[in-house]
């Protein structure tokens, strides 16, 4: 009767470690997700607010250009539903946006000194706006690499955790369509496991 005892009593402590280190493992997790989180949405604020701080002394110089000036206004007129968190679609929009502007600064006249700082401004807001970036997808890198540990993405699915979206395109380059190019990799995935089945 007393082994019986003390065998139930072990399981019981076995229980009740098991209940209390669980609980103890769910809250870590959830901390370290809302701190990564908080990390890429304060990385994100910074790439947002620069890329559209970036478009107001371009603008004084692209009203003449309707082409170039109306792709900036379609960017500054839908670009805050976007200010929350980086998408495909915002994505596909800056690029749009900076294909454009390579376009209209590669079409200017160089001996013009308007237009070499232009061409200036643009060249140092893209390597501001590409430090940011990288800033953010490593951010967006270590979220999504602890949400999708294993037990990591239980919990985070429990709790309404979602996968962030990186940020694809180099300012002040020529890009692949950011649409396409994901089209392709995820093409290229289905590949490599239709092969390995």
């Amino acid at each position: 009767m007393k082994v019986l005892k003390w065998f139930l009593g072990m399981i019981a402590s076995i229980l009740v470690a098991i209940i209390v280190l669980t609980f103890i493992y769910n809250h870590i997790v959830k901390s370290n997700l809302v701190k990564y989180e908080n990390d890429v949405h304060k990385n994100w604020t910074e790439l947002f607010t620069s890329s559209t701080e970036r478009l107001i002394p371009l603008e004084s110089y692209l009203v003449n250009d309707s082409t170039i000036y109306g792709e900036v206004l379609k960017n500054s007129n839908t670009r805050n539903q976007y200010k929350d968190k980086c998408s495909e679609e915002y994505v596909y929009l800056e690029y749009e946006l900076n294909k454009s502007l390579i376009a209209f600064l590669d079409s200017l006249d160089m001996s013009s000194e308007k237009n070499f700082l232009l061409k200036e401004e643009f060249i140092r807001s893209s390597s501001k706006l590409n430090k940011l970036a990288k800033t953010y997808n490593q951010s967006v890198f270590v979220y999504n690499s602890y949400m999708y540990q294993f037990p990591n993405i239980i919990i985070a699915k429990r709790n309404n955790f979602k996968i962030k979206e990186q940020f694809t395109i180099k300012y002040g380059a020529e890009n692949k369509d950011p649409i396409l190019q994901k089209q392709e990799m995820i093409e290229s995935m289905r590949k490599v496991v239709d092969d390995n089945i």
